[in-house]
């Protein structure tokens, strides 16, 4: 890619590159600094269940992608292989819980979600992180029900809105063409700005989830969550148990 005049400016620093198209869009950005680079193609088509490295027809998606820009073709015809798999999630689920408690999901079990925020992990992550301080306040087994509820709701709402809010850039991403498309490009012309100025915006914004999506408000809402405040805010002066 070095070599390629059109591709090499995706690979000369750390970057994200994303092309909306409708009902298709394509992701690529640069892993440890600029040593590699994961491009990903995102739309319609056919893949088995539970397989992670089924080979993709290239002849097939050239055809498919040909109307696009000169760098995605360009990509597509040095490639040598692509590998397709199927994305999903779960429903919301009425609860994470079992009747007594002691059976608590959390990450995927929990709210596999769409990938188009880049928040699976991290919301396993503050699951575990939330359910370890929940837990830690269990003074014996006849507070296990009680604690397994206040993880689930203090998590849950916010797991949820992320899943949504995932699924809805997915659909933005893949607009078709017309005026809801062209308010999108607008909207991101707008609120583009150097990396540095976005983040000190996200950093002195009050978080909130009613925020518009990319705003610094929700963007701080996601990227700023304190899993020990949210403790503090629900179980207010209960400390954790000594009890270990």
């Amino acid at each position: 890619m070095l070599s390629s005049p059109i591709l090499s400016p995706l690979v000369l620093q750390p970057s994200s590159t994303i092309w909306f198209g409708p009902y298709r869009h394509i992701v690529a950005y640069t892993i440890r600094g600029t040593e590699f680079i994961n491009i990903v193609f995102c739309g319609p088509g056919v893949a088995e269940t539970g397989r992670w490295n089924e080979p993709a027809d290239l002849d097939q998606l050239r055809k498919e992608y040909s109307d696009h820009e000169d760098t995605v073709k360009e990509i597509l015809r040095v490639a040598n292989e692509f590998h397709k798999f199927r994305i999903s999630e779960t429903p919301d689920l009425p609860s994470w819980t079992n009747s007594n408690g002691r059976l608590v999901l959390l990450g995927d079990a929990a709210h596999a979600m769409m990938p188009y925020m880049a928040q699976g992990a991290t919301q396993a992550i503050e699951d575990a992180a939330v359910l370890n301080g929940c837990l830690a306040r269990a003074q014996s087994l006849n507070d296990i029900f009680r604690l397994s509820k206040a993880y689930e709701d203090i998590r849950k709402p916010r797991a949820e809105k992320i899943k949504a809010t995932s699924l809805g850039n997915m659909k933005q991403y893949g607009l078709p063409d017309g005026p809801e498309q062209e308010e999108r490009d607008e909207m991101y012309r707008k609120s583009h700005l150097p990396v540095s100025e976005s983040t000190k915006e996200i950093l002195v914004s009050k978080p909130d989830n009613n925020a518009v999506y990319g705003s610094p408000a929700f963007s701080s809402w996601i990227y700023m969550y304190d899993t020990k405040e949210a403790l503090r805010e629900y179980f207010g002066d209960e400390k954790e148990s000594s009890k270990r």
